[in-house]
Formats: structure tokens, sequence, C-alpha cells
């Protein structure tokens, strides 16, 4: 390919030399491709010996690439290999090359042993046509995706895209910026969801903590459980004591402090690891702020009927921050809270003194957060600026044009698609029983 052209690349030299090149064959390529079959056998033994000699050198040459190449001074390598398995007693200096009509004879030969047809006008223009409809259906069209090609645009901008006419130029800039920008939004959505899950996983590893903790203390004071139970059939205390009295003697065994711990694990009552957790979530609330809360205002999600109340959710925080505001700024009753798992809500309210209960705020926003993640890791919400998490019908034509299904999977031409569902599995089944 000429360096200065102003076409765009589609396949490297390598790539059209795998494809179009005369083939260069190994000694165990020439053993394969050289092989005769009792068809081909019959052909070689109807024509004299030099014709038949070329005869299979174009048969192995079409097994390699499906097309017909001639230039003896390449192939010497291949014609003395076929003399010496096919016809050991001719020398190659008495194999003469065949006439153009004895070539275009053979041709004609091959191609209707294999049941092929040259590319003809008419051939061509189906194969166009053919192109231009994959170009429409296909996200990878060619040898490399799309998107690989964009990433290979830093070299373009700096030599070929200017060399390109300004039409072609424009609309790879265009194609270049949407990728980009879309890739961006991924960017921010991946991001998204990796903190939120660094700061479920420390929540999550420091309650384990906590709970394997409280375990050992509690079982290291049991000794002094056992010596507060004694103080009930204690002889050295009065029956008229008070109960003040008894207690301060049980605080000097076991301290106050303990007595909730120890009582739960004489009780069995197990380690509250959810609201641990979740106290942790506050404690963190300053620095998930600093970190999330700039990503989570730069997301465009949308969903479904059933994720109305996190969209809500997501839109009045959001909304609440582009105002400047912090929720510690706004009222609570001022949040949807049909977002609250009932599972969660006693350790999303907190009781004040007048025994009513209020969100807490910070809690809440982590929540958020949090369900925001679950929905778009499974799909159920997402974005229309993203490439990775944009809706699953995005990618899937529209039910008007599905009317016509049976003529878009004929135009599509996969045979997986044109098959009955019934005979693929049969098949796929097989496949995997052997």
């Amino acid at each position: 390919m000429a360096a200065n052209t102003h076409r765009l690349s589609i396949l490297t030299r390598h790539e059209i030399d795998e494809l179009y090149a005369l083939p260069r064959l190994t000694e165990e390529d020439r053993h394969a491709y050289f092989e005769l079959g009792e068809a081909e056998q019959q052909l070689m033994h109807s024509r004299s010996a030099p014709v038949a000699a070329h005869l299979i050198l174009q048969l192995g040459n079409f097994k390699a690439k499906y097309q017909f190449f001639y230039d003896l001074d390449a192939v010497k390598d291949d014609l003395r290999y076929i003399l010496a398995r096919h016809f050991p007693d001719r020398k190659l200096g008495v194999i003469s090359p065949p006439s153009a009509p004895t070539r275009r004879a053979l041709q004609y030969t091959i191609l209707e042993l294999f049941d092929f047809r040259l590319c003809d006008s008419g051939a061509k223009a189906e194969l166009e046509r053919r192109a231009q409809r994959l170009a429409m259906l296909s996200t990878q069209p060619t040898l490399k995706s799309f998107g690989s090609r964009l990433r290979m645009f830093t070299w373009y901008i700096d030599y070929k895209l200017q060399r390109m006419p300004i039409g072609i130029t424009r609309l790879c800039l265009l194609c270049f910026a949407y990728h980009r920008f879309r890739q961006i939004n991924d960017n921010l959505i991946e991001a998204f969801i990796h903190l939120v899950n660094q700061y479920e996983k420390s929540a999550s590893h420091a309650a384990d903590e906590a709970a394997q903790n409280a375990l050992t203390e509690a079982s290291t004071h049991l000794k002094a459980a056992g010596q507060v139970l004694q103080l009930f059939f204690d002889d050295s205390i009065p029956r008229h004591a008070s109960f003040a009295s008894v207690k301060k003697r049980a605080f000097l065994l076991l301290p106050l402090e303990r007595f909730e711990q120890v009582s739960n694990y004489m009780s069995n009552i197990a380690f509250d690891k959810t609201g641990f957790e979740w106290s942790h979530y506050a404690a963190l609330s300053r620095t998930i702020k600093r970190n999330i809360r700039h990503l989570f205002v730069g997301l465009k999600v949308t969903g479904r009927v059933s994720d109305a109340p996190l969209l809500e959710a997501v839109a009045c925080l959001q909304e609440t921050f582009r105002s400047g505001k912090s929720p510690q700024q706004c009222k609570p009753a001022a949040f949807p809270t049909a977002v609250i798992p009932k599972g969660l809500q006693p350790y999303l309210y907190s009781a004040k003194s007048d025994k009513k209960k209020q969100l807490d705020v910070d809690r809440y926003e982590f929540l958020v957060y949090r369900l925001l993640r679950n929905a778009l890791e499974a799909g159920d919400v997402f974005s229309n600026s993203s490439n990775e998490f944009r809706r699953y019908e995005d990618d899937l034509i529209s039910d008007a044009r599905w009317q016509q299904k049976d003529a878009i999977l004929r135009d599509i031409g996969s045979p997986v698609l044109l098959a009955p569902i019934e005979e693929t599995l049969a098949a796929l089944h097989d496949d995997i029983e052997a």
C-alpha cells in the first residue's frame, strides 16, 4: 500500500498478503495441499505430465487461498515437490508452462470440482450490496473493530487524516469525538461503581473484624459473668440489702460496658453485622462525599418504570448537589424514601428525644449510591451516553421492522439465525456430548 495514499487503511500489508498474496508453503503445507483425492487423481491421469503437474500446482494454491496464481519463478520449489511426489521420472527443466487457454481450462476444471465460480461483474455487484448491508448490521464489519480503528486516530490526525477529503475527515473526527464522549461516560460510571464497591468491602471487612473481636472479648469475660451470677446465692449479702449495692458489687466484677456484650453472647444473640456496616458508612461519610459526589452528579441515567423510586431518589440528590447544597442543609422529609428497603429501615432512621424517627441523610446518600451501583451492573438502569452501560434495546431493531423478521434474517444471511432453534440446540448438544 502506497505510503502517500489518501484512502483510509482498513487492512495492514500483512493482512492483505494473508488474504491475496501467493501462498508461501512450508514442507508440511505442501504435503497437505498437494495430496490428491480420488476425483483429483482422475483429473490428473487424463492429462499429460506437464499439464497434470500444473493442475496439481493450481489445485494446491486454490486449496490454500481459494484463488489462482501464476508465477513460475516463485513456485519452483512447489513444482519440484510435485514432481518428486507424483512424477519422479520427470525433471523440472522439461516441464514447460501451459498456454493461456490451457491455464484457463485448468482453472475452470478446478472451479467445477469444488463447486466455485468466477467473480464476474454480477457477483461483484452483489458483494458490494452485501458489504453495504453488513456495514449497517455488524458492529465489526472488518477484521479490526471500529473501536480499535478509533484508537489509532492519534496517528491518523498527525499524518493521514489531513490528507483525506474534507467530508471524510469531518466524519472521522465526528465519530471519534462521539466515541470518546461515550467512553468518558463509561469511565465515570466504572469509577463510581469501583468506589462504591471499595467502601462496601471496607465496611464488610470492618464488621467481620468487629464481630470476631466481640466474640473473643465476650468469651474472655465469661468467668466474671459467672461470678456475677453467684451473687444471687451469696450468703454474705444480707437479704435486706438494696439492689443498688448488689449492682455495685456486680460492676466491680464485670464492668458495665461489658454487660450487654456478654449477655448477648450468653443468649446466643448474633452480632449485628449490618448495623455495624452502616455505622462504618457514617464514619466514612466525609471520605465518601469527597470521592463519589462529583462522579454521581455527572451521571445521566434512566431506567424502567419499576425503577422509578430509585430514579426519583437519584434525581433528588443530584438536584440538591447541583444547587450548591448538601443533604444536611435540607429537611430530611424532602427526600423520597420509597427507595429504602424495609429490612434496612432500622439502620437509616435514628430515634429523637420526642421518640420520632428521623432519616439519617448521610446513610441515605450512600444507600442511593449503592442501589444505583446495583442497578447499573444489573442493566436495570442505563445511560444513553454510554457504550458499556447503554440500554439493551439500543442494540436491537425496532418492533416495527421486526415484523418483517424473515426478510431481515435472509438479508443477514447467518446460517445459525436461519436454522430452526431446535436444530441449533440439537447440534450444540451433540457437540457438547462429543
